[in-house]
């Protein structure tokens, strides 16, 4: 069954209407917008352009025991879908201390950085902010944030939470790291607590260290199974936790062959890998997943990026003469894996060429984009 995603907040929507409803449909993407949200866009500085296409109806259900009424349009509905593409990839706001902004609040906090030129998407709660960092950054004096209803602190407070871009910190790229390079333990794939991250951090910019792998006791015990073990005489970073006992953790770097270790868990954790939809990025569900990685063996194929037979022209891609019948079939859809591109270089090159055009807001490259979703090719 397809993934089917909110576009405008990153976030899955559970509803099998709409997974019924795409599959009988001839959209090519599961990518829809709340009709709600739809009301908003007039609001938002992005988005305001942007219409339906003539004659186009929403996908319309009741769920759940109250028979809530639910409406989404598919990205395909829409005049200047470039633009969703765009918004979903650079304009939409993150949360670094909880999930996905709903659309109307995505619309203060936008209006809210382009106000005081806020030039990041990330934000963080002040509470989450204080508790995490505990003095080590603070925000600029004076600097003013967002007041939203957060749905864990909102609900037992029913007082709004304030929400404050990085850029109104002391130290913007030091948070963005410490949030988006945690340190995690490569054989379980799970990040450490919080309260180890500065320590081992601060150990791995001292040493050099190129990973965010850390391992901790528990799993010096599995090293055998990779044919590593740790360096004579090596020295463990101790780490504190919240109940005053000690952990001793050592970097990957740390073991006697640590090129050995990380290719033995890359192929362990092989099987494991997402594959994703090279057009979108977004992974594919777990019985999709299935189908994609057994082929994948089979053929020997590595890499993990597949693109939509309807999708080819978009890049300019050319399956190879010998494998055009060689593809997965998902859903209806014909998909192939990146390996069996003639020109899987330059199809990857368009795309980096495409994202930037949009980061940079250039109009000429942005109507070509338009253009191309509409069925054009790439010129050569």
């Amino acid at each position: 069954m397809p993934v089917c995603i909110n576009i405008l907040t990153g976030g899955r929507t559970h509803f099998a209407f709409l997974r019924s409803y795409f599959q009988q449909s001839d959209f090519l993407h599961p990518l829809w917008v709340n009709a709600g949200d739809f009301g908003l866009f007039s609001q938002h500085p992005f988005l305001s352009d942007i219409q339906l296409k003539p004659g186009q109806t929403p996908c319309v259900a009741k769920v759940g025991l109250n028979h809530r009424t639910n409406s989404f349009y598919n990205v395909a509905q829409f005049s200047n879908q470039w633009k969703l593409f765009a918004f979903h990839l650079y304009h939409r706001q993150v949360g670094l201390s909880r999930g996905h902004f709903s659309f109307s609040d995505q619309i203060k906090l936008q209006c809210h950085a382009n106000a005081y030129k806020l030039s990041e998407k990330e934000w963080i709660s002040g509470d989450i902010f204080a508790q995490l960092f505990r003095g080590e950054f603070t925000t600029i004096p004076s600097s003013k944030g967002v007041p939203l209803f957060n749905r864990c602190t909102s609900y037992f407070t029913h007082e709004p939470t304030e929400f404050f871009n990085i850029s109104q910190t002391n130290n913007p790229h030091a948070i963005r790291q410490r949030m988006y390079h945690s340190a995690r333990s490569p054989i379980s794939g799970k990040r450490y607590p919080f309260a180890y991250q500065k320590r081992l951090c601060e150990i791995s910019l001292a040493r050099g260290y190129r990973s965010d792998f850390w391992i901790n006791e528990q799993d010096i015990s599995k090293l055998h199974r990779f044919g590593v073990k740790l360096q004579y005489q090596a020295e463990g970073t101790a780490v504190e936790k919240k109940n005053g006992a000690r952990d001793i953790l050592y970097h990957t770097e740390q073991t006697s062959n640590p090129l050995r270790l990380q290719k033995a868990l890359n192929e362990h954790n092989y099987i494991s890998q997402s594959c994703v939809d090279f057009l979108t990025g977004k992974q594919f569900s777990p019985a999709d997943l299935c189908h994609l990685i057994r082929f994948r063996c089979v053929h020997n194929f590595h890499a993990r990026k597949w693109i939509r037979n309807t999708d080819l022209p978009i890049f300019g891609a050319i399956v190879c003469s010998n494998q055009k019948d060689n593809f997965v079939k998902l859903h209806s859809d014909m998909w192939y894996n990146l390996d069996q591109l003639i020109n899987t270089k330059d199809v990857v090159r368009a795309q980096l060429q495409i994202r930037r055009s949009i980061h940079k807001n250039d109009q000429s490259s942005l109507q070509l984009f338009a253009d191309i979703l509409g069925g054009k090719s790439l010129p050569s």
